[in-house]
């Protein structure tokens, strides 16, 4: 009977959520960037899946950052301040080797020294 039931009953329609700012994402929402031309490769043509919301404070304010995360291992923070421009502001971690790539390592350490020595 309920096989029955079940056939001839309406089945309520899925809801949809319209997004008007990149803030309404969730954890588990999908997005993409529509410009992949100035885009670093991790995030080119990339579908990235929310992971994890934070909130980040910086210069007294407050704003959302999204750990997102495409095909690959990477992990891309995507965050929203408050700014005219409506800029979205995107991060990535670097490695040791990568930061090794860039800067003489031991220049370097001489920011986390002593206050006065670094150059």
């Amino acid at each position: 009977m309920r096989f029955l039931k079940s056939l001839f009953t309406k089945k309520k329609p899925l809801t949809t959520r319209t997004l008007r700012h990149p803030n309404a994402l969730q954890c588990g929402d999908i997005f993409t960037f529509s410009d992949s031309f100035a885009l670093p490769q991790v995030m080119r043509k990339q579908q990235l899946e929310v992971i994890e919301i934070n909130t980040v404070e910086f210069k007294h304010a407050h704003y959302a950052q999204l750990v997102s995360q495409g095909s690959g291992a990477q992990l891309v923070y995507v965050s929203f301040p408050k700014n005219p421009q409506k800029f979205v502001k995107y991060s990535l971690l670097l490695t040791r080797q990568e930061v090794e790539n860039l800067f003489d390592l031991d220049a370097f350490s001489d920011i986390f020294e002593a206050p006065g020595s670094a150059v």
